[in-house]
């Protein structure tokens, strides 16, 4: 099963979507990010991979990305707020 979400910003290897979900990328899949833009769907599938349990993927990108559920803060320029982790939100929305 999979959903999908907007992305609304990516810090380094942070991802935020817009359902509130915060997404760290492994380091090895820094560099199909890259183009990924603010606004753009972000597909997330359950990985079978134990350390990077998601698989995140854009239309028309260069392949999935590995993800892990980031904490449960939300950071969008000087305003902190909390918000589901992104484990929780995928959760959520599979029930």
């Amino acid at each position: 099963m999979s959903r999908t979400s907007a992305l609304v910003e990516l810090n380094k290897d942070i991802m935020h979507l817009a359902d509130k979900s915060v997404w760290r990328v492994a380091p090895g899949h820094l560099s199909r990010i890259a183009e990924w833009a603010p606004g753009v769907e972000v597909t997330v599938e359950k990985s079978d991979n134990a350390m990077w349990q998601y698989k995140l993927t854009v239309p028309g990108s260069t392949g999935l990305v590995s993800a892990t559920p980031s904490s449960g803060k939300l950071v969008l320029g000087s305003s902190m707020r909390d918000v589901m982790t992104a484990d929780e939100m995928y959760h959520a929305t599979q029930g």
